[in-house]
C-alpha cells in the first residue's frame, strides 16, 4: 500500500469539499431525488479539482489501482464515497 502524505490543512480542505458535495447532494435528495452519497459519481475534472492533482496523477492512480473507477466508453467516473474512504484510510497524523 502506498501512503500519500499531505499537510493537515490540505487534508481538511479536501474533506470540507467532499462534505460540501455531500450537503448539496442531500439537498437534492430532500427535493425528491433520494440517493445515497455512495451513488454520487464525479468525473475526472471534478476529482482533480477536489484532490488538487493533475489529470496525469489521476490517471496514475487508476493505473496503480489506488482509486477505484468506472468507465463507460471514454468517460471515467469516480464514486465520492471511494474518494473519501481512500483519504481517510491514508490519513497520516504528525507523529511527535
Amino acid at each position: 500500500m502506498e501512503v500519500i502524505s499531505m499537510e493537515t490543512s490540505a487534508y481538511k480542505s479536501i474533506i470540507e469539499k467532499i462534505e460540501s458535495i455531500e450537503r448539496k447532494f442531500n439537498e437534492i435528495g430532500a427535493k425528491g431525488q433520494s440517493q445515497s452519497l455512495e451513488r454520487l459519481w464525479l468525473d475526472g475534472k471534478e476529482v482533480c479539482k477536489i484532490l488538487r492533482i493533475t489529470s496525469r496523477t489521476l490517471h496514475n492512480y487508476r493505473k496503480r489501482d489506488i482509486l477505484p473507477f468506472s468507465q463507460v466508453g471514454v468517460k471515467v467516473l469516480y464514486k465520492v464515497a471511494d474518494i473519501q474512504k481512500i483519504l481517510e484510510e491514508r490519513y497520516v497524523t504528525k507523529s511527535g
